[in-house]
């Protein structure tokens, strides 16, 4: 009989919802076999809106069916994943609270975020995480990093490290062809907003026009911030939006880029990231969250510095002006990939973290 897990994140569906946090449960949903789930939807769709009252009375809402649903399913383990952003922190606080008092079997799994790293916490903020990392409950964590610093700062020694993973049959089957491109395609994939470093996208595009690089920026993903129409004006020609993407589509998109460029203030360890590598596309990233846990600067990617956009230019001059190292780079990243980040090693992990709680 296979073991009924509750399992916590915003909407699967990415007509509702563009989240790394569901892209990785609906991963664990598909692949995990050896495991009942249900899935239960904590947070907003991205188009929701509402003033705060409406908000809140949703939210209770939410907390209704929680409680009712743990009382459903009284035997059931709870993997709830926990991105370390204000709102979340805040919010799911209560539903682990109650979890907590209900002396269920939880699973903490976390998702990055701006408060992992950031030891300048407001007092809230840190009282309820010193409040949950006191609880006994073992933590996932997506890299060695991510397990220092919550052993050092909240004296947590349950954690298990389970970098995310992707699906790779379809990658698995494709083979890059560098050639001499006269276009590089670069490509970001996320949520369009300042903390993506979206401005420092358009800067760096901008000084490849200026130098006469011919490129082109595809743009995938929900608008958070009123970004699209600037991107057009400045970038023009070289900028094509494409939207939501999803399953064939979003494959034949990295397929067709050379590079991924994602520059954020802050992250955990993108699903984006993942896939694209495992396409061959170099990854031109900052040294947030868990990135540096994959990306090997010159190795099989870049890292830049955070909130610069001439580094960022640098590092796109050279891979247009010397293609000598891309077929490397390439094909590095793609084997980092393959080698440390395969499926079937990730559900393993998972199922044995399960059955020591």
């Amino acid at each position: 009989m296979r073991r009924s897990v509750i399992i916590t994140s915003p909407s699967l569906n990415t007509d509702e919802n563009v989240s790394g946090v569901s892209a990785v449960t609906k991963f664990i949903v598909d692949n995990n076999s050896e495991c009942e789930y249900l899935h239960f939807t904590i947070g907003k769709k991205d188009d929701e809106t509402g003033n705060v009252l409406v908000r809140i009375f949703k939210l209770l809402l939410v907390l209704v069916k929680w409680v009712r649903l743990l009382g459903k399913e009284k035997d059931a383990l709870i993997h709830y994943n926990y991105p370390l952003e204000r709102k979340s922190i805040i919010r799911d606080f209560f539903f682990m609270y109650y979890a907590h008092l209900k002396k269920r079997k939880i699973i903490i799994h976390i998702h990055g975020g701006l408060f992992l790293t950031k030891t300048d916490r407001p007092l809230v903020i840190t009282k309820i995480l010193k409040v949950v990392f006191s609880w006994d409950y073992p933590l996932i964590v997506l890299s060695e990093n991510e397990k220092v610093l919550l052993s050092e700062q909240f004296g947590k020694d349950n954690i298990t490290v389970l970098p995310n993973c992707v699906p790779l049959d379809v990658a698995a089957c494709y083979q890059r062809c560098l050639g001499d491109k006269e276009c590089m395609d670069i490509l970001y994939i996320g949520r369009i907003e300042k903390n993506k470093g979206i401005d420092y996208i358009i800067e760096a595009c901008e000084g490849l026009k200026d130098a006469g690089i011919r490129f082109r920026l595809h743009i995938a993903g929900k608008e958070q911030e009123d970004y699209l129409g600037e991107i057009e004006k400045r970038l023009e020609k070289n900028f094509i939006y494409e939207g939501i993407v999803s399953g064939k589509d979003k494959d034949d998109l990295m397929k067709r880029c050379d590079v991924f460029l994602l520059p954020s203030f802050y992250e955990g360890l993108p699903i984006a990231l993942l896939e694209c590598m495992s396409f061959g596309m170099i990854p031109v990233c900052t040294d947030v969250g868990s990135i540096s846990s994959v990306v090997e600067h010159g190795k099989n990617g870049f890292i830049v510095p955070l909130k610069q956009s001439e580094p960022i230019v640098d590092v796109l001059l050279e891979l247009n002006n010397n293609r000598g190292i891309v077929k490397e780079l390439s094909e590095n990243a793609k084997k980092v990939i393959f080698d440390r980040f395969a499926p079937e090693n990730y559900t393993r992990v998972l199922n044995g973290l399960y059955s020591l709680v």
